[in-house]
């Protein structure tokens, strides 16, 4: 029985390039999932919200620009908020840990979560859990 080195060479690199392919596809997949279903998740969130003072959570860190533009927009709007700063409370960082989620600002309801910022989805989320009136006067109390 002769061996051919060359196939065998051949054979080799092609079955590492396709486990290594695999491999690195297998690491997509749950980036692709996220990226196809959206920045929204529906659910139960209430655990998130029923230790609060608002209906609305908003997860940040103090070095994410998008949550400081997230934070001015809200607080511009009157929008009362739970502002909970995942990389200065440990407490905050085990319950954002528990959503599953990478990426910040995450804003959620009860039963809504939204990553990212987009101003008309803050206010529907908003409106959505408090009736605009509520909005205003509670604003006006802080």
């Amino acid at each position: 029985m002769k061996i051919n080195l060359k196939s065998l060479v051949r054979d080799g690199i092609s079955l590492i390039l396709i486990v290594g392919i695999a491999i690195w596809l297998g690491t997509q997949i749950p980036t692709w999932y996220k990226q196809f279903k959206g920045p929204f998740r529906e659910g139960d969130f209430s655990k998130h919200i029923q230790t609060q003072a608002y209906p609305l959570t908003l997860y940040g860190t103090t070095t994410c620009p998008h949550c400081k533009t997230a934070r001015e927009f809200l607080s511009a709007a009157g929008i009362p908020y739970n502002d909970l700063v995942i990389d200065q409370s440990p407490a905050a960082k085990e319950a954002f840990k528990s959503l599953g989620e990478n990426g910040v600002p995450v804003l959620l309801t009860s039963n809504k979560l939204f990553v990212g910022f987009h101003k008309e989805t803050y206010r529907k989320l908003a409106e959505s859990v408090t009736p605009k009136a509520k909005l205003i006067s509670k604003a006006s109390e802080q």
